[in-house]
Formats: C-alpha cells, structure tokens, sequence
C-alpha cells in the first residue's frame, strides 16, 4: 500500500469515528438530559445508579474514539503534509 492509499484509508476510518462519536454523544445527551428529570428520579436507585454509571462509560468511550482519530491524524503527518479538514484537527 503506498501512502496516498494509507492516507485515504486512515481518512476514512477518522470518518467513521467521527460519524460515531456523533451517535454516541447524541445518545448521551438525551440519557444526561433524562438524568435531571422527575421521571428519572421516580425510577429504583438502583435503576438510577446503572443509568449513571452507562453515561460514564459513554464518556470514557467518546473520550478513546477521540484519542484514537488524534492518534490516526498525528500518524499521518508522518507520511507527509496532507490537507485534514478543520472539523478533524484537534
């Protein structure tokens, strides 16, 4: 594989996460967004404690995804100067 092919791979797979860092922080914000409401505290502590403890672990996950494409984009400089759309940059 040569480096423009490297480079469109690894471009690519920045995309995908990107793409699913939003899904993850969509449903994050409404699980946070239903934490604060009179039905989330109307649910067994212990119902509210999972819930909790599923958003912590969104935002550990959300918090790799975005190591992981800095870690792809500080590799490709690597291979030389390529144009990395701003909405990547870190």
């Amino acid at each position: 594989m040569n480096n423009t092919q490297i480079k469109a791979e690894a471009m690519a797979n920045v995309a995908r996460m990107h793409i699913e860092c939003g899904e993850v922080l969509e449903r994050l914000s409404k699980l946070l967004a239903f934490s604060i409401t009179q039905d989330f505290f109307a649910l067994p502590l212990g119902q509210q404690k999972l819930m909790k403890e599923q958003a912590r672990k969104m935002e550990e996950y959300l918090s790799i995804l975005l190591v992981r494409v800095s870690s792809i984009l500080g590799s490709l400089g690597d291979l030389g100067k390529i144009a990395i759309p701003s909405e990547f940059e870190g």
